[in-house]
């Protein structure tokens, strides 16, 4: 004998397909909305100022300065601050290979700029967070 196979009319395949298409588009917002929150966060961040191995990296509340280098030059950062205060912060030495790293939080006012230095040697580049 031969199977009854229940008919599927055109309009409950078209809610089938309806009903995919709403589902796809709901995951492509929730993907969306997740990656611009995500975004503000990193952008944020720019790449670490070098001076040689010497390095200093932050964003706009708090820097670390670290001297990789161990030659005898003292490494510090320098940065600004919106309120327009300018600060050293200072890792003045180093143990096996590697400095202690130095922090800096600037909890009332924003950091607007940093940039890793070595006594005597000069310094890296500005980076603007």
């Amino acid at each position: 004998m031969y199977a009854i196979r229940p008919r599927i009319t055109t309009r409950a395949r078209q809610g089938r397909a309806r009903s995919k298409l709403l589902a796809l588009i709901v995951m492509g917002a929730v993907g969306a909305a997740l990656a611009f929150a995500v975004q503000p966060a990193l952008a944020h961040q720019p790449p670490p100022s070098y001076h040689g191995q010497d390095v200093a990296w932050g964003d706009h509340r708090w820097v670390l300065v670290e001297d990789r280098e161990c030659d005898g030059h003292a490494v510090y950062a320098e940065l600004y601050e919106a309120s327009g205060r300018y600060a050293k912060i200072p890792a003045w030495s180093c143990e096996s290979g590697w400095g202690p790293t130095d922090a800096y939080d600037s909890l009332p006012s924003s950091i607007v700029r940093f940039r890793a230095c070595e006594q005597g040697e000069g310094c890296g580049p500005w980076r603007f967070p």
